[in-house]
């Protein structure tokens, strides 16, 4: 599998495999594993250095998160506000900015949003209700 993900960056250039990736639907859940067992201190040294060396990222829902925020910045700075509708898509190709902007609500209302994260969406004045979203 890991030559396979060097094939895949070799194609790609990062090594964020997408989930149920077409060519190779196995390597993104094989990359998982591997990141479960770092998070839990279960993978040997040598592998998480040869892994290190090809810049395989050991979190990638923070890089997504930061597309999103810096898509919700560029929202913000064009129509003066986070009420971002729901079905809006965006520039990015991380999917919908509006269906991202609900989630963060969601998160925040069961308590799972991370506090740094909260602080950031509050830096935008980011309206936490969502009753106000424009249609």
């Amino acid at each position: 599998m890991y030559r396979e993900l060097l094939e895949y960056k070799a194609l790609h250039h990062d090594c964020n495999v997408p989930k149920n990736w077409a060519p190779n639907p196995s390597l993104a859940r094989w990359l998982s594993k591997q990141r479960a067992a770092k998070r839990k201190g279960l993978m040997a040294a040598h592998k998480e250095a040869k892994l290190d060396a090809i810049g395989v990222d050991w979190n990638p829902g923070c890089a997504e998160w930061e597309q999103m925020y810096a898509e919700l910045c560029l929202y913000k700075e064009r129509h003066g506000d986070c009420n971002v509708p729901k079905a809006w898509i965006g520039n990015t190709v991380g999917g919908s900015l509006g269906r991202w902007v609900q989630r963060q609500r969601l998160s925040r209302r069961k308590g799972l949003l991370v506090e740094e994260r909260e602080r950031q969406l509050n830096l935008l004045s980011f309206n936490w209700d969502g009753r106000q979203v424009r249609a």
